[in-house]
């Protein structure tokens, strides 16, 4: 009669770990990791949107110009929805926090250099376009609805999965924003 409470308790160690969640066995430094929807970006300095640009670029830790940014290396972008207008003058972000309200990763194909990539088990040179990958944030704050997300990216190629990681996407906001990941 004792064996009962020691095999449900058996069953319940087995089959509890099938029920935990995407976002508690997935390595925050897998290219596949994303930031889950309810998490926090806490910018702790401001930011500036040079004239032409409604994004201000972070990469290792540092505000940067566009022109200064390595693409085959992660960064990221805070963008700001506005009218055209608006981008004949210097504009700044102002420390706040964004709710995360939906978190994608996306591939952009541009106007970059063709890789040659030797195909194992295949004759000759196989051609491959590199493309950004991107894990986009739609981001809400109410002191500044026109900041509309944050989009971490890196020139590579698709076929790889080599997204920037969460773990990634901390070191390239390094003391300029954090991350509090809310698990859902």
């Amino acid at each position: 009669m004792n064996r009962y409470p020691a095999l449900i308790g058996l069953l319940a160690l087995v089959t509890l770990p099938s029920c935990q969640t995407q976002y508690e066995t997935l390595s925050l430094d897998s290219p596949q990791s994303e930031i889950p929807v309810g998490s926090r970006i806490e910018l702790h300095q401001p930011l500036n949107l040079y004239p032409g640009y409604s994004r201000s670029f972070i990469q290792s830790g540092h505000s940067e110009p566009f022109s200064n940014i390595d693409q085959r290396l992660p960064f990221c972008q805070f963008i700001r929805y506005e009218p055209p207008k608006a981008l004949e003058t210097l504009r700044v972000i102002s420390p706040d926090e964004f709710r995360v309200t939906q978190s994608d990763q996306t591939t952009e194909t541009g106007m970059f250099a063709l890789s040659i990539l030797v195909s194992t088990g295949s004759s000759g040179i196989k051609q491959t376009e590199d493309q950004l990958l991107s894990s986009t944030l739609t981001i809400t704050s109410e002191k500044q609805p026109d900041i509309v997300s944050l989009k971490c990216s890196i020139l590579d190629q698709p076929d790889l999965w080599n997204f920037v990681s969460v773990n990634q996407i901390k070191v390239v906001l390094g003391d300029i924003a954090s991350i509090k990941i809310s698990l859902p």
